[in-house]
């Protein structure tokens, strides 16, 4: 137990450690908002209805692989995946807020389109860690 009027952690420790977990996140990562409104009319050519929210680099853990049986002829295979970014970038860019959910936002990494399902918070924030998933059930390549 601490004494009375001292800090067990000191002083500033967030940003003396920022750049320890920025070093290890060496993929990049492109974060996209889909749009949950109907499209214009007329539909503008190359018109996806997602824009870029914020672009930077991350890292990339696969946490299980879930097969779930179905009574259909086609399995469905879905890979769970944890992304962990920084809250500030190295350029000093902040992470936006983030949806997750079923109408939250995606990342894109590794060639992989993940969807954000739940966002991790903690208190001395330097990285944000993001359960992702990867949902390969009917997806052509």
């Amino acid at each position: 137990m601490p004494l009375p009027n001292t800090r067990v952690i000191p002083p500033n420790w967030a940003e003396r450690h920022r750049p320890t977990i920025t070093g290890t996140m060496t993929v990049p990562c492109i974060f996209y908002r889909v749009s949950t409104e109907p499209p214009p009319y007329p539909v503008p050519p190359g018109w996806t209805g997602e824009e870029v929210i914020h672009e930077t680099v991350c890292r990339l853990q696969e946490r299980k692989l879930s097969n779930t049986p179905t009574p259909t002829e086609q399995p469905t295979s879905v890979r769970d995946y944890l992304v962990t970014v920084p809250h500030v970038s190295p350029e000093g860019v902040r992470l936006p807020e983030l949806r997750a959910g079923e109408r939250g936002d995606q990342v894109q990494v590794m060639g992989r389109r993940l969807a954000v399902t739940s966002i991790m918070y903690g208190s001395l924030e330097f990285s944000r860690d993001l359960d992702c998933t990867d949902n390969l059930t009917q997806q052509n390549p």
